[in-house]
């Protein structure tokens, strides 16, 4: 299996407890994450650990993907850990 790492960057000038909330609230995502629809698997509307979700998303007119997570751990304020499970992609991330 091939590795990737990939580290995407932004700055903002709200408060980390402000930004790790609107991590933490699913219902936020399509607000700012425009090129992927994310579906809890239970009806949730929070990440917490043990949280599947399904991912479906494309770089504008590129191919669509779909992949599958479980949240592993939450560390407030600063570290959401993920499995990625299924499709596209496998193996673990933290946002």
């Amino acid at each position: 299996m091939m590795e990737h790492r990939c580290r995407d960057e932004s700055r903002s000038a709200a408060a980390r407890s402000r930004c790790f909330e609107t991590l933490m609230d699913l219902s936020t995502y399509s607000r700012w994450w425009t090129l992927v629809t994310v579906t809890p698997e239970e009806p949730v509307s929070r990440l917490s650990a043990g949280v599947r979700l399904r991912f479906s998303g494309g770089r504008p007119g590129g191919e669509r993907f779909e992949w599958s997570a479980r949240v592993l751990e939450v560390e407030e304020p600063t570290r959401i850990e993920l499995a990625y499970t299924g499709g596209e992609y496998l193996g673990r991330t933290a946002w």
